[in-house]
């Protein structure tokens, strides 16, 4: 894995990025979240969030309006395994890779 940066994200927006879950949404607010990940991380992205469960105001988020955000270390999908091993070495990630990026 390649080592983006880390990212301040939204709060509003850790559920769609995690699970999927548009729900509570707007449409500007999932084009928001879609555009930030399409220009970032093209073939897919691994997340490993840091204090999902504290977060604080930023008035310069990734994307969207000063709110409350995470912190979120990220990663380039690109030729390496993913399995067994990578969920016991980073436990509270999330993986969303295209096969095109693995």
């Amino acid at each position: 894995m390649t080592f983006a940066g880390t990212f301040q994200i939204p709060t509003y927006a850790i559920s769609y990025i995690k699970y999927g879950d548009a729900s509570g949404l707007d449409d500007l607010d999932v084009e928001l979240i879609d555009g930030f990940i399409d220009s970032n991380f093209p073939k897919g992205f691994v997340v490993d969030w840091h204090g999902i469960d504290a977060p604080y105001f930023s008035s310069n988020p990734e994307f969207g309006l000063p709110m409350d955000v995470v912190d979120a270390d990220s990663y380039y999908c690109q030729n390496i395994h993913y399995g067994k091993l990578y969920a016991f070495l980073f436990p509270y990630s999330f993986l969303r890779c295209s096969n095109s990026g693995l």
